[in-house]
């Protein structure tokens, strides 16, 4: 008997919908996905649920039906509007995945095979994307002996680097696929192919490929991004390799993929021990390379991800590929900025809670300001990287000067003409690039070298008559931003960046608002005096220090009212806050 249903969109921010469906769900046999962004439900003439269907960008999840409704149409009604909501929201086709049993029943709905497994089978309303990816595959090239290496590389160690020199050098044509559909990536998928680019450059049968959906992908293996062996792993290990053997090999003539050993990860030493059983059966032979290692420690990308958020950079950059480098300096940077930022409350200065003395811009013009510089720092690494001898620092610093403007111009477009970070530019930009060309150099990073680097390259900067500094320079006397960085920004170096390691080592609490105070009453800040004059600067300065000696949260938040009521912003100090936070993560303590 045909029964009456209608379908109705389950609001997934209702608590009591979501159990309702994990309800249903579960007396199939399924869990509702917290990643799903839409969900339908199919209720009966009593308000039962009786079916449900979810999507995920074009994937349709949590696809499930009452036993009485098979049969009467009702997976085909539901997979039409599913698939109508993915085409609205500009999605070229959709993907499932269902039980082996289901196959044939999607088949007729127009859905094409892309990959199996004993307990779980993917479809695509269309082979339109991986006919495309095949033939982007089909056009590399290839020769007698072709090999792959598929990586997430977040970002390139020099263990990744290690892997694809031993690999080319086993075989005529090398392809390498990094992961394009990483939902908990560090590095965009545009960055870390990027890097890849540049590392392989110089091998000349080495080619990175574009990466897809189709190689270990939150769409293919979404328990590789949760890192923790479960018993949906093994269905999810199989149906990716059933894909890489049934498409991604054939269309390279792949005969041989190479892998590093997993001596820590669960899950990634059980997708290797799956490659050494699966693949060999469709003719493509598994050679695994022992992983390289650095101080009787395995180099591994979560390492360096480790000890860039715990400060540790400097560590971090000791494994990292050289290409890497600049990136992860960039990162560094933004995240000192975002450091500075973040702390809360500070004194006349825009925080989580106010915008101190600023009417123009508040914590997230500012953050979307940071988003924009990172890629920008990078560029300054980069191109430091490539310059790095002495000979070269007049040609780089006007080379950085022109990178700086395109900056500038960036972030006044993102944040509607309003000056957000344009002393940082030029302050942090400097000692993004000084750290670049010391690392490329050979050489370690330390205080006096790192100092005397942007010394150096601060020479070859012009002055500009017209700046805020300088017209604070005309009026009291004072240097500016650019007689700092001539100075190599020396009390960074003997005072801030020490107490801040002080602090920290003597349990104080709020130690980077301790160190923002001692900057504000030792530095000079061109922007205070611009905003307040001479005298109104000391005033500040003296009762900053005078709140170091007593410290206290009250206290801040009682100055923090004082500044604003004076529209005095130590802008400067809040620079050098975050110069300050960027060396002690490069810097050996």
């Amino acid at each position: 008997m045909f029964q009456k249903f209608e379908l109705r969109a389950i609001p997934l921010d209702s608590k009591w919908f979501r159990q309702r469906a994990s309800h249903f769900l579960a007396g199939v046999g399924l869990e509702l996905d917290p990643e799903l962004e839409y969900l339908v439900g199919v209720y009966d003439s009593d308000d039962r649920l009786v079916g449900c269907g979810g999507l995920q960008g074009h994937t349709i999840k949590c696809l499930a039906l009452s036993e009485e409704l098979r049969g009467q149409n009702v997976a085909s009604t539901l997979v039409s509007h599913l698939y109508s909501i993915a085409r609205d929201a500009g999605a070229p086709f959709v993907t499932v995945f269902t039980k082996p049993e289901n196959k044939e029943m999607f088949r007729s709905l127009g859905f094409h095979l892309i990959g199996e497994a004993p307990k779980a089978v993917m479809m695509q309303s269309s082979r339109k994307g991986l006919d495309d990816y095949v033939a982007h595959l089909r056009s590399l090239p290839r020769g007698r002996r072709n090999g792959v290496i598929v990586m997430n590389a977040n970002p390139l160690t020099a263990g990744h680097l290690f892997l694809i020199r031993s690999a080319a050098a086993e075989c005529d044509c090398l392809t390498v696929i990094p992961v394009a559909d990483n939902p908990m990536t560090l590095y965009s998928y545009s960055t870390r192919r990027s890097i890849l680019l540049k590392a392989c450059s110089s091998l000349p049968n080495v080619t990175v490929a574009e990466g897809s959906e189709y190689a270990i992908s939150a769409s293919t293996f979404p328990s590789y991004f949760i890192k923790k062996k479960s018993d949906t792993s093994l269905t999810h290990i199989t149906l990716d390799l059933n894909i890489f053997a049934r498409h991604i090999a054939p269309a390279l003539d792949a005969s041989v993929r190479f892998v590093g050993s997993e001596p820590s990860d669960e899950l990634t030493a059980f997708y290797n021990k799956c490659m050494h059983s699966i693949l060999p059966e469709s003719g493509v032979e598994v050679k695994e390379f022992s992983r390289l290692e650095c101080d009787d420690v395995p180099v591994s990308a979560s390492n360096v991800r480790r000890l860039t958020e715990e400060g540790r950079l400097d560590e971090a950059l000791k494994i990292v590929a050289p290409d890497t480098v600049p990136y992860l300096l960039a990162r560094a940077a933004a995240s000192a900025l975002r450091g500075e930022l973040d702390l809360t409350p500070k004194p006349g200065l825009v925080d989580m809670l106010d915008s101190g003395s600023h009417s123009d811009m508040d914590h997230s013009l500012m953050a979307i300001s940071i988003g924009v510089l990172e890629p920008w720092f990078a560029r300054m690494a980069s191109v430091a990287s490539l310059s790095y001898s002495p000979d070269n620092r007049e040609e780089l610093m006007a080379d950085l000067v022109e990178i700086g403007r395109e900056a500038e111009q960036e972030m006044l477009e993102a944040t509607a003409g309003v000056n957000t970070h344009r002393g940082a530019i030029f302050a942090m930009g400097l000692m993004v690039a000084a750290s670049a060309s010391i690392l490329a150099r050979g050489e370690s990073l330390s205080p006096a070298l790192l100092s005397a680097e942007m010394a150096a390259l601060a020479s070859f900067v012009e002055r500009n008559d017209e700046s805020h500094g300088a017209e604070v320079s005309r009026r009291y006397g004072r240097g500016g931003a650019l007689d700092m960085a001539l100075d190599g920004y020396a009390p960074l170096f003997a005072e801030w960046l020490p107490a801040l390691r002080s602090y920290r080592r003597g349990g104080f609490d709020f130690p980077e608002l301790r160190l923002l105070l001692l900057i504000i009453s030792t530095l000079h800040d061109s922007n205070a005096l611009y905003r307040a004059g001479e005298e109104m600067a000391a005033v500040s300065a003296a009762e900053a220090a005078e709140l170091l000696d007593s410290f206290s949260i009250e206290g801040v938040e009682k100055l923090n009212r004082a500044f604003i009521q004076r529209n005095i912003s130590h802008g400067g100090a809040a620079d050098m806050l975050a110069l300050t936070l960027f060396a002690d993560s490069i810097l050996p303590s």
